[in-house]
């Protein structure tokens, strides 16, 4: 896992942890595997192009505190609140993380 897995982790816990009221050390395993749908390669067809600019917009963020920020505003109530994979890959990716305008990936 790199440092931007890493963070983006991290990011995706402590907001879920705090919608659930749960700990981070308890979201950290869904959050890990809730995101690696977004680098899996055999992930939903209709996940592919927004996953790989999603990936691409956050490249860096574990030196970044704009872009960790950003992330964090990113994430919809859906990927807060989901809570199993198969229900995350139910919901289209436009429900699970804000899409990035074109501005925003630059």
């Amino acid at each position: 896992m790199t440092r931007d897995d890493e963070t983006l982790v991290r990011i995706l816990a402590a907001a879920r942890a705090e919608q659930l009221g749960t700990s981070e050390a308890a979201e950290r395993e869904f959050s890990g595997k809730v995101l690696c749908l977004f680098s899996d390669p055999a992930k939903p067809p209709e996940y592919r192009a927004h996953a790989e600019a999603f990936r691409r917009a956050f490249q860096g963020i574990a030196n970044s505190p704009s872009l960790q920020s950003t992330f964090r505003e990113s994430l919809l109530p859906a990927i807060l609140t989901v809570r199993s994979l198969k229900e995350a890959l139910e919901l289209p990716f436009a429900t699970l993380v804000r899409e990035l305008s074109l501005d925003e990936e630059a």
